[in-house]
């Protein structure tokens, strides 16, 4: 008797997905190109990749009044064009941006400057493509006449989703410049050496002002700079061009106690989240 045995075998394939890597990118509009002014009923156009739209919800206002304006460097630290922005005693009025879409975005800055107003808040609503959307306050615009005076915030947000576009809204009319929009896939955020030990210090401390000295914080790219809380509250920023990490922080109040944070970030936007913190007392 004869035996015949039948083996099968069995193959299996996997099969991989790869996840598109995309590249990291800043593109600029610093309104150099741009000329003429939008007020009612007239309109410019300009070369650009944004688009500027504006919405009202009071039809005794007129819509269309802005301009692009070449007399703003007379500012500390202000050059060239700006998009000024007319929201005089109204909050009815709305400037939007519609970025492009040939590419994910996740990063947003730009530099709010003020015309003449002192200390006024402006907000700024950023949507997404999945129709969620987010708003956040710049708080304390200030306009100071000393030619040695910043009269301007600097403006960063990095979101998770992909921008499609933003508005901003105040009751005071401003400056835009410097609109950057670009992707970074960098999540890492800055940390601090020698954490939770990591020593800052502060000396001169006068009733009014005092100076803060801090150790580099260290990142996978490099640290753009740091952010100075007090009592929670974001009151000075630090640009890294060196390393001497010392900054004046003054505009205080005598006989205080104030909590003092160091925040670092990097150049993709991510802040530093384990921080060092001290707390410090005005002189009487």
């Amino acid at each position: 008797t004869t035996t015949t045995t039948t083996t099968t075998t069995t193959t299996t394939t996997t099969t991989t997905t790869t996840i598109p890597i995309i590249e990291s990118y800043l593109e600029k509009e610093n309104f150099e190109q741009w000329s003429g002014s939008a007020s009612y009923p007239n309109d410019f156009k300009s070369n650009s990749k944004i688009t500027l739209y504006e919405i009202c919800t009071d039809r005794e206002v007129y819509c269309k009044d802005y301009e692009i304006s070449t007399d703003y460097e007379t500012s500390n630290g202000l050059s060239g064009n700006a998009l000024y922005l007319n929201s005089f005693r109204t909050i009815q009025r709305k400037y939007g941006f519609q970025l492009p879409n040939d590419k994910d975005i996740n990063i947003l800055k730009m530099r709010v400057a003020s015309t003449w107003w002192d200390l006024f808040n402006a907000r700024i609503e950023v949507f997404y493509f999945d129709g969620t959307s987010i708003i956040l306050d710049i708080d304390d615009i200030d306009y100071s006449y000393d030619s040695n005076a910043k009269n301007y915030t600097d403006f960063s947000f990095k979101s998770s989703k992909n921008i499609e576009k933003f508005e901003i809204q105040s009751n005071k009319s401003l400056y835009i410049d410097d609109l950057i929009w670009g992707f970074n896939s960098d999540s890492e955020p800055p940390v601090w050496p020698n954490y939770p030990y990591t020593e800052i210090r502060v000396v001169n401390i006068t009733r009014y002002y005092f100076e803060v000295l801090w150790p580099t914080a260290k990142d996978n790219i490099n640290v753009a700079g740091y952010y100075f809380y007090l009592n929670g509250t974001k009151v000075a920023e630090y640009k890294r061009i060196n390393d001497n990490n010392s900054i004046f922080l003054d505009g205080l109040s005598r006989n205080t106690t104030y909590v003092l944070e160091v925040v670092a970030y990097d150049d993709a936007g991510n802040l530093s989240t384990k921080n060092p913190i001290l707390s410090v007392q005005t002189s009487p």
